[in-house]
């Protein structure tokens, strides 16, 4: 708890410190923000971001929803406004250096408006985006004797807390039956921070729906973690008929082999890769792994597919130059060696219900013979 109140403590001073400059701006724009007193409209804000997330256990979660997606928004339009302010004040210096100050007053308010609405627009269309997931399709053939063709759905990083909750899951649920898989795999961070809130309000009881052929699993990532109840979020979910896999291999359908690694921020070592089943070459051997660290390392250890999410893509620009950088493979579907990578950028989203960039999903992947 303290790192988690740090975390949100930490967001909601530095929008604190950056509302007065923000508010400076956006006023030489509009008229009625010229009313100092208007400054404690962008002083709110940054509290709606953080107070969701610590009264959620006092309040109901129909109160709760609504100032976590206005804080959600908040966040983008703060981090948005971050990147303006600094080409703003770019902007003046520039003009300064050049003596070109009456330039600057005639025209410093048109920069103000258009930034705003920019940003508004980026929002309204991020915003709709995030609500309407889609279908990424993928074929991997093999050379392997699977008794027949197989359709896997992989469902990551749903989130459901204080933004995302039962009507959501009822949605996913309706999504993912629709496409008749044969296994279903949700590849961590079922949860956003809080087990407790989830279980009051039973975000996770549609879940229970889900329909396979050969069952339901699911791997931890490092939301799962953030309440410390990982053995009681396994043993919830175990009742609706989802089992998590850590660090352990099974064989649920005929032919094919699955491996659930633990999360890699809580086990970093190289030891939570379990090697393929080299006893039996028969098998299509599936690794599935929250954090998209281990491609290369499970490629050499013999895996035939390798699934992972958590990068949300990004979730909204230019953020994904940072993923793109940090992951081998961020987003996407790519071949090393044998084996095909694939990396969802999620059926859900962190903290603000926005994307700017690929939209959120669920992976169908079939695996045939060639």
């Amino acid at each position: 708890m303290p790192s988690r109140l740090t975390f949100y403590l930490t967001i909601c001073s530095i929008g604190l410190l950056c509302s007065l400059p923000q508010w400076y701006i956006y006023r030489r724009g509009f008229s009625f923000l010229q009313t100092k007193w208007t400054i404690f409209l962008f002083l709110i804000l940054p509290a709606m971001f953080f107070l969701p997330h610590f009264v959620s256990p006092a309040v109901p979660h129909f109160l709760t929803r609504p100032f976590a997606f206005i804080g959600g928004y908040w966040l983008v339009f703060f981090y948005y406004s971050v990147i303006f302010m600094v080409l703003y004040f770019l902007s003046f210096l520039g003009t300064l250096i050049s003596g070109q100050q009456a330039f600057w007053s005639r025209y410093s308010p048109f920069l103000a408006r258009a930034g705003f609405f920019i940003i508004i627009l980026a929002i309204a269309l991020g915003g709709w985006r995030a609500l309407h997931p889609i279908y990424r399709t993928l074929t991997l053939t093999t050379t392997k004797p699977l008794p027949r063709s197989y359709k896997i759905a992989l469902v990551t990083d749903i989130h459901l807390g204080t933004v995302l909750g039962r009507d959501y899951a009822k949605e996913l649920v309706q999504k993912v039956n629709a496409v008749q898989p044969d296994l279903i795999l949700l590849g961590g961070d079922l949860i956003d921070d809080s087990l407790d809130y989830v279980k009051r309000e039973g975000s996770y009881l549609p879940l229970a729906d889900l329909k396979s052929s050969y069952g339901v699993y699911a791997i931890f990532g490092n939301h799962d973690y953030i309440s410390g109840q990982t053995q009681e979020e396994a043993k919830l979910f175990g009742q609706i008929g989802i089992r998590f896999l850590k660090n352990e291999v099974i064989n649920p359908m005929p032919g094919l082999e699955l491996t659930g690694l633990d999360d890699w921020s809580h086990n970093r070592g190289t030891e939570n890769i379990v090697p393929a089943n080299k006893a039996n070459q028969n098998l299509v051997r599936i690794l599935a792994d929250h954090q998209p660290w281990k491609i290369e390392p499970a490629a050499e250890a013999g895996y035939d597919l390798y699934l992972a999410g958590h990068t949300h893509a990004g979730q909204f620009f230019p953020n994904r130059l940072i993923t793109q950088r940090l992951y081998l493979l961020d987003y996407g579907a790519k071949q090393f060696q044998k084996m095909l990578a694939v990396v969802s950028d999620g059926y859900g989203f962190w903290g603000a219900p926005v994307r700017i960039g690929p939209a959120p999903e669920i992976v169908v992947i079939t695996l045939k013979n060639n």
